[in-house]
């Protein structure tokens, strides 16, 4: 009887032994699930920074070209305006012109 005891305890220790092991595997694939899912967010995190950056790049280069386009807007308003005063200047000495004309056919051609 006392074999039957023995191995009655070691089927017992074996059985402990293998719970000791297994619980020791389920600790270790629980953690490994952890780690892939704070790896999964990691990834998706990188990917919308990523996302992000490429966003910021392709605005700040719309707004460069936008600001471009308004300094040529600007400049283009700036020759139309002094294009407009050339042409006012030009018609108020046609104005004088004519004013001078008129003083000149009203004045007596005798003297």
């Amino acid at each position: 009887m006392p074999k039957v005891a023995l191995s009655l305890q070691a089927a017992k220790d074996k059985e402990s032994d293998i719970l000791s092991k297994l619980s020791k595997v389920q600790q270790a694939s629980k953690t490994h699930k952890q780690q892939t899912k704070l790896n999964q967010q990691r990834h998706e995190w990188i990917e919308q920074l990523r996302s992000q950056r490429r966003d910021a790049k392709r605005l700040e280069e719309e707004l460069r070209n936008l600001t471009e386009s308004l300094n040529f807007v600007k400049e283009m308003e700036q020759a139309k305006a002094e294009t407009d005063e050339l042409a006012n200047n030009t018609w108020f000495q046609v104005n004088g012109v004519r004013q001078l004309m008129t003083q000149l056919r009203s004045r007596n051609p005798e003297r």
